[in-house]
């Protein structure tokens, strides 16, 4: 199926946001497509995304997913932000003296978002304190251990995710995640994890940092990508601090207090600094 977006898109942006985050086994993404197993309904297979003409994206599917092709499309679209129009932010950062650059050379900036939100969650949740590439590590390994095996035909693609009632009865301490984090993918699992969408931004990041083991960052973060924020804005972000005042860092408050001027729009402010800084200092990055 052949799926339209409003030009431009940064469609490397986004396959370079989703490769450093890819979880192994159940994620890939290769020669300018991502792809990944998924389960609709207690159907598995595999749907991959590419390019096409005319401001398209292709998304196929397995023969088994091909009922549930129009949902699957719904998702494609929030998790690739095609529904937004880049015209929405056009010159809002033009002369900004920490985005101006950025957004001229990225126009077609977007917003990842996500396939599941527990699974982004957990992700979100397993890189704290650690690296992007540990994260993805241990995400894999969490996958490899309780998700379902899946013959996919890919060799990068073995396993589906666990879903939150696997992992809720699931002793998940033996993986190499600290304590703490085990015990919050726990609650999340248990029922504790409420994304309404259409949320505003107030009520869903205080619901999150209700559950013990999740703060603002995380919260925003998880925000931004599963309710498709456009506001939501992880301030404690070192790689935003560093940008915003690369020779003394801002602290949190500070930073919050400088992206005033980003409002509403503050999760595409967050996504440029991030754009450029991938080879800079990956450990720092979100997610």
């Amino acid at each position: 199926m052949l799926v339209p977006y409003t030009p431009p898109l940064d469609w490397s942006g986004l396959l370079d946001f989703l490769q450093w985050r890819q979880i192994p086994g159940v994620e890939s993404v290769t020669d300018d497509a991502y792809s990944r197993t998924v389960c609709v309904n207690g159907a598995a297979g595999v749907l991959r995304v590419s390019p096409a003409s005319g401001d398209r994206l292709e998304v196929t599917v397995s023969d088994a997913l091909l009922p549930y092709l129009p949902s699957i499309v719904q998702t494609v679209q929030a998790l690739f932000d095609l529904d937004f129009d880049p015209a929405t932010l056009q010159g809002r950062f033009a002369s900004d003296p920490l985005l101006g650059d950025v957004a001229r050379r990225y126009p077609g900036i977007r917003v990842p978002g996500c396939w599941d939100a527990f699974e982004l969650c957990v992700r979100a949740v397993i890189r704290q304190q650690i690296s992007v590439a540990g994260a993805s590590t241990l995400a894999g390994c969490l996958a490899a251990r309780f998700g379902t095996p899946i013959n996919s035909g890919s060799p990068a693609l073995t396993t589906i995710f666990p879903a939150a009632e696997t992992l809720a009865h699931a002793d998940i301490s033996g993986l190499g995640l600290v304590s703490a984090r085990a015990r919050t993918i726990s609650a999340l699992a248990s029922g504790n994890l409420n994304l309404t969408p259409g949320s505003d931004l107030d009520s869903a990041v205080e619901s999150l940092t209700a559950i013990p083991g999740i703060g603002p960052w995380t919260a925003n973060y998880i925000v931004m990508r599963a309710l498709k924020h456009p506001d939501a804005f992880p301030a404690a972000d070192l790689i935003l601090r560093r940008a915003a005042s690369p020779n003394a860092p801002y602290t949190a408050r500070q930073l919050t207090a400088y992206a005033e001027r980003w409002r509403p729009f503050r999760a595409y402010a967050a996504l440029l600094p991030w754009r450029t800084m991938k080879k800079i200092d990956s450990t720092a990055r979100p997610g």
